[in-house]
């Protein structure tokens, strides 16, 4: 049963084949011929659906990171802001030189039953640049 995929530094691995419903980790880096994940929203809605009774603590993780500089075309709002980071009591707790805070205004029309939630799209770029780890990275973590 396969349950991690690692695939590191193939410069001419272009995609992957169908993958197996139990696979609970992918990770590929730096394979620059790699087209996009072509994952199926149905499937990662019924995922995630198969685990909202769980307690918290008990529930897998979903983690998906696409690198890219724009903003996806699917977000209606494509607004670009700088946030200003700043130091907080807790940012020795959770690991961090800072944080920052967003707020979000729902609109009134959203705040009924059939309100989903909400996506957000966060282009983080370091300080300081360090050229050798700029390869992009994929990871799907259930």
């Amino acid at each position: 049963m396969l349950h991690s995929l690692i695939i590191n530094d193939c410069l001419r691995f272009q995609s992957l084949p169908t993958l197996p419903s139990n696979l609970q980790c992918l990770f590929t880096s730096n394979c620059p011929q790699m087209k996009p994940l072509n994952l199926d929203p149905q499937m990662l809605w019924k995922t995630f659906e198969s685990h909202m009774n769980q307690k918290e603590e008990d529930r897998p993780h979903l983690w998906v990171t696409n690198p890219g500089r724009e903003i996806p075309p699917w977000f209606n709002n494509q607004k670009v802001d700088f946030i200003k980071p700043f130091h907080h009591p807790y940012n020795k707790l959770l690991s961090c030189d800072s944080m920052a805070s967003i707020k979000v205004e729902v609109p009134d029309h959203c705040q009924s039953s059939k309100w989903w939630g909400i996506a957000i799209c966060l282009a983080l770029e370091p300080l300081t640049m360090q050229h050798n780890s700029s390869s992009p990275s994929h990871v799907f973590d259930s």
